[in-house]
């Protein structure tokens, strides 16, 4: 979903002031996980809700063909099939990805719209990084997913998903509980985790909000340094337009 609102924002199709719809028309038939519709919310609260719906008709919006071949620029996948094969579940997470593909994609949100690839330890000298987004539409998704206030009602404040420095992040969770994923970036570093079976199983009611948010948190503040009390704040760089 942040690489559709990105692209939405790149191309002109939205503002970050426009209203979009949770409801049920002109869904395809798409519902949210909850269950539940939100009404009319700006692009911050759709993304940061993570609301199906919202990204949905945004992706028929901007295009299959279009976002298909972003998210293939990004390295999410590298499927040689049409887009059509997918369709909207694009925008529901039916691409195939791995977790790496996946992080590595989050380093353009995190570096201003570059992407490179990813440097996994201190020393290790960067890559040349190439632009796939401006500056400010990189930032404004960055700036969505680190807002907690923006995360309600869907994702309650002050717990795993919450912090006192500048973390933008992203849950995810497969359907019956197979994955639980979520990836998270500070002005630092990039965390990627993952949680699920080894056989594919489903878990019981492990979702992106819960096991991995919490080790993410845990990874997180240990590499930051942080101790419980501490009180930093702060905001990412705000968009120069």
């Amino acid at each position: 979903k942040p690489f559709i609102y990105a692209l939405a924002l790149e191309r002109g199709v939205i503002k970050p002031t426009d209203i979009l719809a949770d409801l049920p028309e002109g869904a395809s038939g798409v519902n949210n996980a909850d269950g539940a519709f939100l009404g009319p919310l700006l692009p911050r609260q759709a993304l940061a809700n993570s609301r199906n719906v919202p990204a949905t008709n945004l992706l028929k919006q901007v295009g299959l063909d279009t976002t298909f071949r972003f998210l293939h620029d990004l390295g999410i996948h590298n499927v040689e099939a049409p887009a059509e094969n997918f369709g909207l579940s694009m925008a529901i997470g039916s691409l195939p990805t791995t977790l790496e593909h996946l992080v590595r994609a989050y380093s353009a949100l995190a570096d201003d719209g570059r992407l490179s690839e990813l440097v996994y330890a201190q020393g290790q000298p960067p890559r040349e990084s190439k632009r796939l987004l401006s500056v400010d539409s990189a930032r404004l998704i960055a700036s969505f997913l680190s807002d907690p206030v923006a995360r309600l009602p869907s994702f309650a404040r002050y717990g795993a998903t919450e912090y006192n420095y500048p973390v933008a992040l992203k849950t995810g969770t497969s359907q019956g509980y197979r994955d639980g994923w979520l990836v998270a970036f500070s002005q630092k570093v990039i965390v990627g985790v993952w949680v699920g079976r080894g056989d594919a199983g489903a878990m019981k009611g492990v979702g992106g909000a819960t096991a991995p948010a919490r080790i993410a948190h845990a990874l997180l503040n240990a590499i930051h340094g942080v101790k419980p009390g501490d009180i930093d704040g702060g905001r990412f760089p705000a968009p120069p337009g």
